[in-house]
């Protein structure tokens, strides 16, 4: 199934970066592992500029975050809090440029995105 995820997920990027009408494409998801990203940017066939940007947090942040979330019950929220403790450290190993979101909007992040990726 993983592999299936990251064929249509390159499926998709390809598209987007072909398409003359975007000059910018924006990926998120949580790719944990440096072998995930690096499956993912064998696939990928068009040259493009590539910025990583791990977004983290403390953990008190990311249990609240994950604990305020509507829709889930108490056992599928115990169960992602479990998951994001782990991907949490193995993403503060990966070489990316972290952003600590701990006190920041979602509009603070996407500006602060958007000045590292201008100010290249």
């Amino acid at each position: 199934t993983k592999q299936m995820a990251l064929n249509n997920i390159a499926y998709l990027l390809n598209s987007f970066l072909q398409n003359k009408a975007f000059d910018t494409v924006f990926f998120c998801w949580v790719l944990h592992e440096a072998s995930l990203e690096a499956s993912l940017l064998n696939r990928l066939t068009k040259p493009f500029d590539f910025y990583h940007f791990s977004l983290i947090c403390t953990p008190d942040v990311l249990k609240k975050r994950i604990f305020n979330r509507a829709g889930l019950t108490e056992n599928q929220k115990e169960a992602q809090w479990k998951r994001a403790q782990e991907r949490l450290s193995e993403c503060r190993e990966l070489i990316t440029m972290l952003l600590d979101t701990s006190d920041l909007t979602a509009v603070d992040v996407c500006q602060m995105i958007k000045e590292r990726i201008h100010a290249d």
